[in-house]
């Protein structure tokens, strides 16, 4: 395999080691991996980080940005982009200088607010999440989280909703029901 040089990065903390684990590869551009080394890459480092970016300069002012976990390849991941897109313009005088950014995701084009400055921070606008149309056994779903009849809500909705990483949303009647879930991931998958 190639070598890359790989940052570790932790969002929303100001300790190493404290926030939400993020790392990133800066490429010349992403034609310099392929998909198939960068899921590899975020296989290997699984517990070390929870998602790995891939980021690849457009121009002076925009980036294309990808983004794997050790499974597979995630649309858009929030708080590795915050610390990414921090620690380039932490490190870069001429970023530090620029109020916007731009990102591609597989989401979309993002902005960048850069207020390190002013506030030590970067913001971004989320993609506007996906609501996906599904329809959902309530008494399978019971099964496969190990609850007993009745304890999903069916009064309201189950739903998926994506916004870079697709989540099932499940309404449970209490919070003793939800301390007891234990899911069964590979079933839930199906």
């Amino acid at each position: 395999m190639k070598e890359f040089n790989f940052k570790k990065i932790d969002a929303f903390a100001t300790e190493s080691s404290t926030g939400n684990p993020a790392g990133y590869i800066r490429l010349a551009e992403l034609a310099d991996i392929t998909t198939a080394e960068m899921q590899q890459i975020a296989k290997e480092l699984k517990g070390f980080v929870n998602e790995v970016g891939y980021l690849a300069q457009v121009n002076d002012f925009e980036f294309d940005l990808r983004y794997y976990s050790s499974e597979r390849e995630v649309d858009f991941c929030g708080h590795a982009t915050i610390a990414i897109m921090y620690d380039l313009i932490q490190t870069n005088k001429f970023l530090a200088e620029v109020p916007t950014l731009k990102i591609n995701t597989n989401r979309g084009s993002l902005t960048v607010y850069n207020q390190t400055k002013s506030e030590d921070a970067v913001f971004i606008m989320s993609p506007v999440p996906e609501h996906k149309k599904i329809l959902i056994d309530s008494a399978e779903l019971e099964k496969q989280l190990k609850l007993t009849l009745g304890e999903v809500d069916t009064q309201r909705p189950i739903s998926v909703i994506n916004a870079g990483l697709t989540t099932l949303i499940v309404p449970i009647v209490s919070l003793e029901a939800i301390i007891k879930i234990k899911p069964d991931m590979e079933e839930l998958k199906r």
